[in-house]
Parts: structure tokens; C-alpha cells; sequence
């Protein structure tokens, strides 16, 4: 069922899901729960949102970039001799 569901789904999509829980749990709870600090749920899902709609615009800017250098012939900074 899981590989199914990741069938159906764009890298896009999937990286977005997988910046929303990491950064909820690894970025909000755990250091929350290590300080004794108290956590919101809507505080961290709306941190977790914000965070994963920047990584999906800037995955997407990258492939972009990539997608230019390789129709006109560069490489990074430099151009392909």
C-alpha cells in the first residue's frame, strides 16, 4: 500500500511531505521536548508548512537551473569546452 501511494505521487509532493513531518518532529517538537518548552500543534504545522513550500520552491528553482544549463551547453559557473 505505501509503495502505491508513492506510485501516485510527484518528487515534488513527496519531498514536500517529508519536509513537513521531518521539520515538525526533528525541528519543533524535539527541541521543544528537550527544553520543557510547551509545543503547539498549529505552531508547528504552520512552521513545518512555511518551511516545506520554501524547499519545494527552491527544489523546483534548481531543476530549472539544471534544465537551462543542459540546453545551453554550461555547466555551473563555466561553460562546457
Amino acid at each position: 500500500m505505501f509503495q502505491e501511494v508513492l506510485s501516485k505521487l510527484s518528487l515534488f509532493q513527496i519531498d514536500f511531505l517529508v519536509a513537513i513531518i521531518g521539520f515538525t518532529l526533528i525541528r519543533y517538537y524535539l527541541p521543544n521536548y528537550i527544553l520543557s518548552k510547551n509545543s503547539n500543534l498549529k505552531t508547528g504545522v504552520v512552521l513545518a508548512f512555511c518551511y516545506a513550500l520554501f524547499g519545494s520552491v527552491r527544489s523546483y528553482v534548481i531543476e530549472m537551473k539544471e534544465d537551462n544549463e543542459k540546453r545551453q551547453g554550461t555547466v555551473g559557473y563555466y561553460y562546457n569546452v
